[in-house]
């Protein structure tokens, strides 16, 4: 294929929660492994804005026209034709996901501060890897919990050739997920990241037990009721329990 464009074949296992964004309305931040074991980010992708027949989900292999990411100098980073994404086959999770294991953990890296280190000499920005242990998972208030203007406006946005896709209003969640742990080198000092993926609105629902008063998630809403609570700052700082 001509001017640097391939087909690539990508097991998704990466997909974040939409956001605004100046190129594509909304986009969700896409990453997989290709079919010769390499990581790939894939960007932007108006996922929401997809044809059905083209809606992948995590661990589902597809086809895609992709050339390298102009102005990004991550070496994973793809930019992608969207009208050639092709959704393939599944790998289900069976055998405790033993057919994904197969695909992924031979990119297991030894930890996140190997993944780093690797960054700043201008190698790989994606990886996967183990903490040696988790201290907390903080669940605070959004700051703001709405979308600011800047980004409602871009909402709403015509996306050149999505100009009939269902426009239901995207919501920002309210809270945000940041993990604490540490790596198993003796000269971690300790990190703190933000859990991006995409997470079902109703499930913040329906596991939350500290039920408030309901939260403003727009300006012009006095209330939402998907979320239907004002969440406090919560501390999880083992699985199951809250703070």
């Amino acid at each position: 294929m001509a001017n640097g464009w391939s087909t690539k074949r990508v097991l998704i296992t990466v997909r974040t929660y939409p956001v605004p964004a100046h190129r594509g309305i909304e986009v969700s931040c896409t990453a997989g492994v290709t079919s010769d074991g390499n990581w790939i980010r894939l960007f932007p992708i108006p996922y929401r804005f997809l044809n059905p027949d083209q809606r992948f989900t995590k661990y589902q292999w597809i086809e895609v026209d992709a050339t390298r990411a102009r102005g990004d100098a991550r070496p994973e980073s793809y930019t992608l034709r969207i009208d050639t994404i092709r959704r393939c086959e599944l790998i289900g999770s069976a055998q405790q996901w033993r057919a994904r294991k197969d695909l992924i953990l031979p990119l297991r890296r030894s930890s996140l501060c190997e993944i780093a280190s690797d960054r700043k000499a201008g190698g790989s920005t994606l990886g996967i890897f183990r903490p040696a242990s988790i201290t907390r998972l903080a669940i605070t208030p959004a700051k703001p919990p709405y979308w600011t203007p800047q980004e409602e406006n871009l909402l709403r946005q015509q996306l050149l050739g999505f100009e009939t896709a269902s426009r239901t209003p995207l919501e920002k969640i309210p809270v945000e997920f940041r993990y604490q742990f540490r790596c198993a080198e003796t000269t971690c000092n300790g990190h703190r990241i933000m859990c991006t993926r995409l997470i079902p609105l109703a499930a913040l629902q329906d596991s939350d037990r500290h039920a408030g008063r309901p939260i403003k998630t727009s300006r012009n809403s006095r209330t939402q009721p998907r979320f239907g609570f004002d969440p406090p700052a919560l501390d999880i700082d083992q699985p199951g329990t809250t703070g």
